[in-house]
């Protein structure tokens, strides 16, 4: 068993009528209740992460959430006291777990007990305090004080604070009572502000993280069709028509007349589609001649790892507001009855509309674009028919093309280990001789851009081909004697693979990146 490095004593020294000398202190105490809560703080590895400025933001708005995992009673470890297999039992397993060690160790003598109303927390009666290892929240701290037994409270960190491992005391100069008042008046602050960020967030997110948000053009036409195809690709089937052919449906829409072009909007991030959405024209129809035209969309689609960013909803937002303005009626759909009412959509049972066969059910909804757009409305709703009569066989072919890797992560994930072993080496030796130096997915290879194109790559099946420009392959000849080449490439076994491979790569894309090649 290990005895813990040091003793920590923090003592919060407030002057309640100053904030600039109380606000420390706090900032402190919050940053130790962050990293008693935070035990995914460490990785498998034990290695720290250090990147816990965003916690730290969450706790200050008081958004801490407790971890409640569940533990099992460990086998005792030799030469364990009796208190330190307690501990253990208490807190949980946690394995070798340095905090549980370091607490055996501190309190190995100390009489202690469980708290019934803490969860992994044990009181020690001599020292009239409660010990925590796992979460708490801010606002747990005058609750744990207002005990006419607790003194102080004990925290133990998943990691170090200010180069310190061990405990953490808590105690007060300031009077309990008053401490426990300024607490309350803190959390009251901090639940305002909470409201306040939730708000900003709801903002944010209607922005779509930043994505530019504008009409789509022909050249994204098929950046369009791949998004969509990812954005279906894995999900769970729905029973429509249109499950896995959304990409083709993309495609067949934008040339029926019922498609609405200035609905037709896409988000754009860092220059590149990230999401879509698409409208066409429908109607309503009732059995008396009665016939209301309405707007329905579909697909929309944004790329996986975009997803619940807010880019879908952006998109929504935006252009449900485009088609007030161009004075639709109102938006009928088949979607996510958990995810559409959030934008206004109610069932369309409450329209009295059915659909086409006259049924009804919760993920047929409907959103009015304007006071009184549905009233006195009754009937069906009849979709343009590109929705039913897609073909399984086309939807096939365009998707197996749609799924060729579409960026530079995508090439990477696809490749074998040897590949991409192979590739790392060359991506690390090209990043030191040509700093600056980008890596592009062209024409189905990765590609090095540095103002110009100055090396391609092709994953084969037994080696790396190289393909560095005519001139270069010139120069460069004397030393490509021992590798097989054709009058653009050059191969490069995985299996021979190594530094003196590298090298002359990197050479190469040096050598074209000098500026007077450019």
């Amino acid at each position: 068993m290990i005895a813990p490095k040091t003793k920590t004593r923090i003592t919060f020294n407030f002057n309640f009528d100053v904030e600039s000398e109380w606000r420390t202190s706090y900032d402190k105490l919050t940053r130790i209740i962050c990293s008693v809560h935070w035990g995914s703080g460490l990785d498998i590895l034990g290695i720290v992460n250090n990147n816990h400025r965003l916690l730290f933001d969450l706790v200050d708005k008081g958004a801490i959430v407790i971890d409640e995992c569940e533990y099992e009673i460990p086998e005792p470890r030799a030469g364990e006291s009796e208190t330190g297999r307690n501990i253990q039992s208490m807190l949980g397993k946690r394995g070798n777990h340095v905090v549980l060690d370091d607490m055996a160790a501190l309190f190995s003598d100390e009489t202690l007990e469980m708290s019934e109303y803490y969860r992994n927390t044990i009181y020690l009666p001599n020292h009239k305090a409660l010990v925590r290892a796992d979460g708490m929240k801010l606002e747990d701290i005058p609750e744990m004080l207002a005990h006419d037994w607790c003194e102080k409270i004990i925290l133990f960190p998943y990691y170090d604070l200010d180069g310190k491992s061990a405990y953490y005391e808590l105690t007060l100069a300031a009077p309990k009572d008053s401490f426990i008042d300024f607490m309350e008046r803190v959390r009251e602050k901090r639940t305002n502000e909470m409201f306040e960020a939730i708000r900003q967030a709801d903002e944010h997110s209607k922005a779509g993280y930043k994505a530019v948000l504008r009409n789509e053009r022909k050249a994204d036409w098929k950046t369009v069709e791949q998004v969509t195809y990812r954005a279906f690709r894995d999900a769970p089937p729905t029973g429509a028509d249109d499950d896995g052919n959304e990409a083709l449906l993309a495609r067949k829409l934008r040339g029926r007349a019922a498609f609405v072009p200035e609905l037709d909007y896409v988000a754009e991030l860092g220059g590149s589609v990230i999401g879509n959405i698409m409208y066409t024209r429908s109607k309503i129809v009732n059995d008396d001649g009665g016939e209301w035209e309405t707007l329905t969309f579909g697909p929309i689609s944004v790329l996986p790892k975009y997803q619940r960013q807010g880019v879908g909803g952006a998109l929504i937002y935006k252009t449900l507001d485009v088609a007030r303005e161009l004075g639709y009626r109102a938006v009928l759909i088949y979607g996510h009855e958990s995810y559409y009412p959030r934008f206004g959509f109610k069932p369309a049972s409450e329209f009295g509309v059915t659909t086409a066969d006259g049924k009804n059910f919760p993920a047929f909804m409907a959103l009015p674009l304007y006071d009184g757009a549905l009233d006195g409305v009754r009937g069906w709703l009849v979709c343009d028919e590109a929705y039913t009569t897609l073909d399984k066989e086309e939807s096939d072919k365009l998707n197996a093309k749609l799924a060729e890797p579409m960026d530079v992560d995508e090439y990477w994930q696809a490749l074998t280990y040897l590949a991409r072993s192979s590739l790392l080496l060359v991506r690390m030796a090209i990043q030191t001789a040509v700093p600056g130096a980008t890596m592009e997915l062209s024409n189905k290879m990765l590609s090095y851009w540095k103002g110009q194109t100055l090396i391609h790559f092709a994953a084969r099946k037994r080696y790396l081909g190289v393909y560095p420009g005519a001139e270069a392959m010139g120069h460069f000849a004397p030393r490509l004697y021992r590798y097989k080449k054709s009058k653009s490439e050059i191969q490069f076994p995985y299996k021979d693979f190594g530094d003196k491979d590298t090298k002359l790569i990197a050479e190469i894309a040096a050598w074209n990146a000098e500026p007077v090649r450019r």
